[in-house]
């Protein structure tokens, strides 16, 4: 050899690579290489786990977006053609009650928005409501405007 050794290079074995056992890689036992495929198969079953969960996270989200996007829809057309409602005039105490909590709602369901919109509720809501708390349903807080009345 060239650094003064007498032994004879070894030959790293040929695998076959259209072979369907698993490979060994030179240098690694076949205990060696079982360990690391069950260690792979743990960790890209984990990540298709994971893709599941997250795929299904998505289609449920999306189907809630419908459903809440629905619901929002149909509850400002009611407050909109609301004889009674309209009546009163505006500001109107309900009619700003029902479009604060939809807003909150929405803010649940608006994936990476969600964080922005509810600070700008958050915001909007001081601006409307008389000693506001974000534990208090908009329903239960007198807006500025009806205090102003009093």
């Amino acid at each position: 050899g060239l650094m003064g050794s007498t032994a004879p290079a070894e030959k790293p074995a040929w695998v076959d690579p259209g072979q369907v056992e698993p490979r060994v890689r030179e240098g690694e036992t076949d205990k060696e290489q079982h360990e690391i495929d069950a260690k792979l198969e743990v960790l890209y079953g984990a990540a298709d786990d994971w893709l599941g969960g997250w795929r299904r996270e998505h289609e449920r989200e999306k189907q809630t977006f419908q459903s809440l996007e629905l619901f929002c829809q149909v509850k400002m057309l009611e407050i909109l053609n609301s004889r009674s409602l309209n009546a009163v005039g505006d500001p109107n105490r309900f009619k700003t009650a029902v479009v604060c909590d939809m807003m909150g709602r929405l803010c649940t369901v608006a994936g990476s928005l969600g964080g922005i919109l509810s600070r700008i509720r958050a915001e909007l809501m001081k601006a409307v409501y008389v000693d506001c708390k974000d534990s208090v349903s908009p329903f239960a807080m007198k807006p500025y405007f009806v205090a102003a009345q009093a």
